[in-house]
């Protein structure tokens, strides 16, 4: 027998895991399911990298890189195969949270040769923080996100979460200077918090309702407008500066994801602080004073709603925010361009223009150009450029040449000095990327023209002629006809991605209707043109119908004299009947808008979020 030759490091090398062979079955299994058409990548197991498994492409059929997703790969215990689920280390929520990629959960399933997958998102933290109570978390994988080789619905899945990701790096600076604003009020706020000491217990129940009443209307029927008041924040909290038998004194904050604390709060101020100061320094976010602290105690709901409704009408019915309307997309595109074609350096009066160009520009040559033409500080390194003082620019050589020099540095790599950014007063550049990557994702090259031009002599409009002098009644009147086509479907798009929990209390078409005419008044003695919008209910069940007439049509079906002087009225249209159960007149201003849909769709909006907090004040608990 050989005798063993004499080792110069005395130990064994390390074993392999008891777990490695699971992990490469698995891994094995996950990359044989998933379709390396649209997923291109490989997955690590038994690696140093914690929390992350592997970066995997999300392509198209194209075989372009649409973006990328963070792939953390697990092994389903037996036990787990009927209900899938897996128990995560905090760390793992950590890593999600601070991910810049999109990270994609899998476990998988070795005996039925299946995986199952949940994306990592911010509602999934915020209910995993609510919920854990210690080092890990039990994360649930939803039946139908199923991979088994067969159905694809997760490609169309991830290469959506790929390409959000897009979005909201463009979003970042947008939102970070946003959370930058509320942050500086925090600081100087938290100083004068302490947890509450001095309320009574029958207080603290009472402002504990309060504020979950509070919290719930922000969260559900107004996630949306949270998002824009307070982005990446978790709660409200309140900070009670004065509690008597007779009156409340309290302030209202956000509280971070992060800040372990309770949400309420006593506030501390010195003797001589003048809160009205404080508030117009932005050191106090809302402030409310009520002499009758039954409001909060019998009527949270109420008084709620009641605190809330400034904060709403600031925001909703005023911010534009993005709903997937291919008709609105091209309409907010085409009208940026129309204002900013000059420092855009496109052609004027086109019926499409290049998406990839205008991003293009919008994005990578502008950005140089301001840059590289602006006189900067030696310190700065940063700058957010305006671009609305440039709308009434004239084409010229001169700049054509410079912005022909700036796209040679972009093509050369050239990095400028100050990070430039491409802002406007006027147009949201958060929602000119939206759309510009909304439109691309469904085969739009090109965002195009959707009104007739010359609509109104605009010239004479910026002189302040009177609007009847100034407009072109055939134009106009094939613009508002395409308008309204489009115009009820969008309104119920955009309170149904953004108000879904009460959209039904938000229509504009009152039930039962049928059938909507849409009427021009062109009489000027009757202070035309605007227009009456009839809602009328079909004599026999019909499907929704929008008719058109101008006052002057032969077959105008409204005899208006008739309409004001009776308390009932019918019409016959195609020799159907209808009975008019309202007309409301609309003015023609939103036509001449930056965006007629969204003009119109925020004045409605407005209206009836009014009638919603006005119906919610008069209710009790």
């Amino acid at each position: 027998m050989q005798e063993e030759a004499s080792k110069l490091i005395d130990g064994q090398p390390a074993p392999y895991p008891s777990t490695s062979a699971a992990e490469v079955e698995s891994k094995n299994i996950f990359q044989g399911l998933i379709d390396t058409n649209f997923v291109r990548g490989e997955v690590r197991v038994m690696d140093k990298y914690p929390n992350s498994d592997g970066i995997l492409e999300i392509t198209n059929a194209e075989r372009i890189t649409v973006g990328k997703i963070d792939i953390q790969l697990k092994t389903l215990q037996t036990k787990n195969y009927a209900s899938p689920s897996y128990q995560c280390e905090r760390s793992f929520f950590s890593y999600c949270e601070n991910s810049p990629l999109p990270v994609i959960l899998v476990a998988v399933n070795r005996q039925d040769k299946k995986a199952y997958w949940l994306h990592i998102d911010a509602a999934t933290l915020k209910d995993v923080a609510s919920k854990m109570t210690g080092e890990s978390y039990n994360i649930s994988f939803p039946v139908e996100n199923c991979i088994d080789g067969v159905k694809r619905e997760y490609i169309e899945k991830w290469t959506e979460k790929a390409k959000e990701i897009v979005t909201k790096v463009w979003n970042y600076d947008t939102l970070r200077e946003q959370k930058r604003t509320i942050e500086t009020q925090l600081e100087e706020l938290n100083h004068r918090l302490q947890n509450p000491t001095k309320l009574p217990l029958q207080a603290l129940r009472a402002i504990h309702n309060y504020l979950d009443k509070y919290n719930y209307i922000l969260d559900i029927e107004f996630s949306s407008v949270k998002e824009i008041l307070y982005p990446n924040y978790w709660k409200i909290g309140i900070g009670i500066i004065k509690y008597t038998f007779a009156d409340i004194q309290y302030i209202l904050f956000p509280v971070e994801y992060k800040k372990e604390q309770t949400l309420i709060k006593e506030v501390v101020f010195d003797e001589n602080t003048d809160i009205g100061l404080e508030m117009m320094n932005g050191n106090i976010l809302v402030f409310v004073s009520s002499k009758d602290i039954n409001d909060l105690r019998d009527y949270p709901v109420q008084t709620a709603y009641k605190s809330l409704e400034n904060s709403i009408l600031g925001v909703a019915g005023k911010y534009k925010f993005p709903i997937p309307d291919d008709f609105i997309a091209h309409e907010y595109l085409v009208s940026f361009i129309d204002r900013n074609y000059v420092y855009l350096d496109m052609e004027a009066g086109q019926d499409s223009y290049s998406l990839s160009e205008l991003k293009y520009m919008l994005f990578k040559v502008l950005p140089v150009l301001a840059a590289t033409e602006l006189n900067f500080a030696g310190w700065v390194t940063e700058c957010n450029h305006g671009i609305d003082s440039y709308s009434n620019w004239k084409t010229s050589s001169h700049f054509k040449k410079k912005v022909a020099d700036a796209i040679k540095r972009v093509k050369e790599g050239f990095v400028p000095k100050v990070k430039v950014t491409i802002t406007s007063e006027l147009y949201n550049i958060d929602l000119i990327t939206n759309y510009i990557d909304y439109l691309q994702n469904k085969g739009f090259n090109s965002a195009n023209r959707q009104y007739e031009p010359g609509q109104f002599d605009e010239a004479k409009y910026r002189n302040a002629i009177p609007f009847k002098d100034t407009w072109n009644r055939n134009v106009l009147w094939k613009n508002i006809q395409l308008f309204f086509r489009q115009y009820y479907e969008s309104y119920n798009k955009y309170i149904g991605t953004h108000f879904s929990h009460i959209q039904h209390l938000l229509q504009i078409i009152p039930a039962e209707t049928g059938a909507v005419i849409c009427l021009l008044i062109t009489d000027e003695a009757k202070g035309g043109p605007y227009l009456e919008m009839y809602y009328l209910r079909p004599d026999k069940l019909a499907e929704n119908e929008l008719y058109f007439f101008v006052d002057t049509d032969i077959d105008n079906p409204i005899d208006r004299k008739k309409f004001f002087l009776k308390d009932k009225y019918d019409c016959i249209i195609n020799s159907k009947d209808y009975q008019i159960m309202e007309m409301h007149v609309q003015t023609l201003d939103f036509m001449f808008e930056i965006s007629p849909t969204y003009a119109l769709i925020n004045q409605k909006l407005q209206e009836r979020l009014q009638e919603f907090f006005r119906d919610r004040l008069r209710k009790s608990d």
